[in-house]
């Protein structure tokens, strides 16, 4: 059996994947911009680590602004912040990640820093969402128990 694309690139099926989610492109792309922003008014004046932080917060405030309009509302949970849809099913936030994000290849795209336990455990439990990607029916099921809540990152590079 030939192995189902795990990285989306047609506008039908982004546009597709994306609404069962609650989202439109439009969204992802501004917040993508605001945090691209953000890292360019940076200066060598600024700390060292300002850059990415001030990325971060841009992308995270757009994100709220925009779906804020949508009746999402903002979640700060246990310091990171989410976005989660009026229906309590589905979170949102961002991140940074490397150059395989948003590409076609065989490397799958990865965080540029670790996450700690509490993102793997609300990662995971979106397996079933997409079955094309969990290994395991069993995993989906006991992940679809957990979690009423699914919380999914936008990987920004």
């Amino acid at each position: 059996m030939a192995e189902l694309k795990r990285v989306v690139i047609e506008p039908w099926d982004v546009n597709s994947r994306l609404a069962r989610l609650g989202l439109t492109s439009e969204v992802l792309t501004k917040a993508v911009e605001s945090a691209q922003g953000a890292w360019s008014a940076c200066t060598e004046n600024d700390p060292p680590n300002f850059p990415g932080i001030a990325s971060w917060a841009a992308a995270v405030r757009s994100l709220r602004e925009d779906l804020g309009l949508q009746k999402w509302i903002r979640v700060n949970d246990t310091g990171q912040p989410l976005i989660v849809n009026a229906d309590e099913t589905v979170a949102l936030t961002c991140t940074s990640a490397d150059e395989n994000t948003g590409r076609e290849g065989i490397f799958d795209p990865k965080t540029n820093s670790a996450k700690g336990p509490r993102t793997k455990e609300k990662v995971e439990c979106n397996a079933w969402l997409f079955p094309e990607l969990a290994e395991d029916e069993r995993v989906r099921n006991d992940a679809a128990k957990k979690r009423r809540v699914h919380t999914w990152l936008l990987l920004i590079h």
